[in-house]
């Protein structure tokens, strides 16, 4: 009988503790997955909420971006569940006297168990937390309102397309060449015995003949060839010909350097500002007119107080003499951007910095130069968390199978309102969508220039020896063929 009881009572306990376990298991979904509370900043592309006519949407479903897209893939793969929560002080992670703040001090005070945001990868945070395998790279750039001048001088720009296929230096070239040809062909025309004026005095072609060449006609004969129209009459001395051959060559290299570089300027469209007042962060770091701030506690401002790089550590002591540049968030630093005419420059990773360029609706916005340096974007976990294997191998899979890269160009396509932005590639610190039309310069048309030259000499000293031989043997002892060319023209 006591052996029955016993039984009875050894069952009866171990049915508790079964209802027990039960009840205080660590999962509380219906599918048994393990649930993981998710730490995160509201930041788009990364995150933010839907709109607000989704009223039926309740927990993670309120929200979208590239790192909801990125867990939804993570949680499938590591079979687990997950809540997003929004750190409450804003702020990504930062360390005031040993206690963090942000992100980084949620997850070190167990109030979270993963962090999920554009969170740049430091030894500072990774001394207190475990890095998942880089999500992003990226780096920090520099973020610029144009000036108000700016939105007009693009219309100027499209005016004048047409010139823009050489530099002013070209252009002032190719006019000092034709007029010094006209020139050319104007003492030619005077000089030489042999040209129109020479045989209309010796042969009595007719007192018409003499204006063939003289001064307006000499540059008429130019600008019209130079329009490949021609003109009713061709020099006949061998010199006027030297001079026109080489002209007409000259034309030639001209009209192809300007026809390629203006299809190459119209293939190419115009960026939506000219060019800014800082083209580097060494043209930043150099000037006094543009202010420049970062966020106070950030990575960035991390990255400038330890580089050891002088340019850097001039910027940082730049900084902090004026404390009013830094800011807390990130969403304060781009309204600070904002408000200011281009006295104000915010460095920011270059992932938010062309994204917010890139849909900024009056197109004010632009990045400037390229990255300052390298850095890595991951997850974040608790030291020590079992999560970091499941994340990195789930994140692994994602690299090498594409779906990682295809986030990125989901969240940063360049399909936004405003085409006034320079965006890099993600996954490296610089480059662009497409290399800018280049204006011809005279080192790339200096072959035809030569030629030119080089004509017009040998034409003046030909004209020389003109004069030469006809004082020594007579106008009538000429070379030219009379009975092809001077019929045609005398009729």
């Amino acid at each position: 009988m006591e052996l029955k009881m016993l039984s009875a009572l050894g069952s009866f306990v171990i049915i508790l503790a079964c209802v027990h376990a039960q009840v205080t298991r660590p999962t509380t979904t219906s599918s048994s997955k393990s649930s993981f509370k998710v730490t995160t900043i509201l930041h788009p592309p990364y995150l933010e909420e839907r709109p607000r006519y989704y009223p039926s949407m309740q927990g993670n479903q309120m929200y979208r971006g590239f790192i909801k897209d990125l867990l939804d893939r993570l949680a499938e793969k590591g079979d687990f569940d997950y809540t997003l929560n929004t750190v409450e002080d804003g702020q990504y992670g930062s360390s005031d006297n040993g206690t963090w703040k942000g992100m980084i001090g949620e997850l070190q005070r167990k109030e979270a168990d993963i962090a999920a945001a554009g969170l740049t990868v430091t030894p500072e945070r990774l001394a207190v937390v475990d890095f998942t395998r880089p999500i992003m790279t990226t780096g920090p750039t520099i973020l610029l309102k144009k000036e108000q001048g700016y939105k007009y001088n693009i219309y100027a720009k499209r005016v004048f397309r047409l010139l823009l296929p050489f530099t002013y230096g070209t252009w002032l070239l190719i006019v000092l060449s034709f007029v010094l040809t006209g020139l050319v062909l104007y003492g030619v025309g005077r000089l030489s015995p042999y040209e129109w004026k020479g045989r209309s005095l010796d042969e009595g072609f007719g007192e018409e003949c003499k204006k063939y060449f003289n001064a307006r006609n000499s540059f008429w004969f130019a600008l019209s060839t130079l329009t490949w129209q021609g003109y009713s009459k061709a020099p006949r001395a061998i010199s006027g010909r030297i001079v026109a051959g080489t002209w007409w060559a000259f034309t030639l290299f001209i009209l192809i350097g300007y026809t390629a570089s203006l299809t190459r300027q119209f293939i190419v469209p115009l960026p939506g500002h000219t060019d800014p007042p800082i083209h580097s962060v060494e043209d930043l770091a150099s000037q006094s007119d543009i202010k420049y701030g970062t966020i106070e506690y950030g990575s960035t401002s991390a990255f400038f107080r330890d580089s050891p790089i002088n340019l850097f550590q001039k910027m940082w002591e730049t900084m902090n003499l004026d404390p009013s540049v830094f800011v807390n968030t990130t969403k304060e630093g781009i309204e600070k951007v904002k408000a200011s005419d281009g006295s104000y420059a915010f460095i920011v990773d270059a992932s938010i910095a062309e994204y917010e360029s890139g849909v900024d609706e009056e197109c004010e916005l632009i990045t400037i130069g390229e990255a300052l340096s390298q850095t890595n974007q991951a997850l974040a976990v608790q030291k020590g968390s079992p999560l970091l294997d499941i994340l990195n191998s789930a994140i692994l899979e994602m690299q090498h199978n594409g779906e990682l890269l295809r986030l990125q160009t989901k969240w940063w396509d360049w399909s936004g309102t405003c085409e006034a932005r320079k965006p890099t590639a993600r996954g490296s610190t610089g480059g662009s969508r497409g290399k800018p039309a280049i204006n011809v310069e005279v080192i790339d048309l200096a072959f035809a220039f030569i030629v030119l030259a080089v004509g017009l000499v040998a034409g003046l000293l030909c004209c020389v020896g003109e004069i030469l031989f006809s004082k020594r043997h007579g106008k009538r002892q000429s070379y030219t063929p009379r009975n092809a060319v001077v019929e045609e023209d005398a009729s």
